[in-house]
């Protein structure tokens, strides 16, 4: 029998609100539900649409608790790990199947915004000069990255040549 890979990556919205639970040795484990989107196609228009596929997370040790106080609905995760099936039988004695990813590593690409403003703190206004400062460097600086062309795989530092060439053999120059 061949080696077998059970290997996943995901990024995604964060749907629901986390679950965070004890195990009974515990340790602290956190239940997401991450929505990714695909693209099916749609027989009845003839095109693209979007489609959003939802996808149960299991998060536990060190990862966990690192997000503990970061983690909310609407955060984007990129989760590195592996696929897990379960089955058991309910109380109703229906037989029952469940998938989740198992994460063995997670990063928060984008923590959501509060909804709420901080206790204490002035409502923040278009007047205010600082904020209005703030914007017109975002959006300068945004322009900017627009316009820029980007950077190619193979630029002057060679990096990349040296690791596309690796598999040719290197050949000697007279001095």
């Amino acid at each position: 029998m061949s080696p077998s890979i059970n290997r996943v990556t995901l990024q995604g919205t964060v749907a629901l609100p986390p679950r965070w639970s004890r195990l009974p040795g515990g340790a602290m484990v956190c239940h997401v539900m991450l929505a990714t989107e695909e693209h099916a196609y749609d027989w009845n228009s003839g095109r693209l649409a979007p489609v959003t596929v939802r996808h149960r997370v299991v998060l536990g040790g060190a990862s966990a608790l690192r997000l503990r106080d970061t983690l909310a609905q609407g955060a984007v995760l990129r989760v590195h790990g592996c696929m897990e099936y379960r089955r058991w039988t309910g109380r109703d004695g229906v037989n029952r199947t469940a998938t989740a990813v198992v994460a063995t590593a997670v990063r928060l690409r984008h923590a959501p915004v509060p909804a709420q403003p901080v206790a204490g703190a002035a409502p923040a206004s278009m007047d205010d000069p600082e904020i209005a400062a703030w914007l017109a460097d975002y959006d300068a600086a945004t322009a900017r990255a627009a316009i820029t062309p980007p950077r190619k795989a193979f630029g002057r530092s060679g990096a990349g040549r040296r690791v596309a060439n690796l598999g040719q053999p290197r050949q000697r120059t007279a001095r």
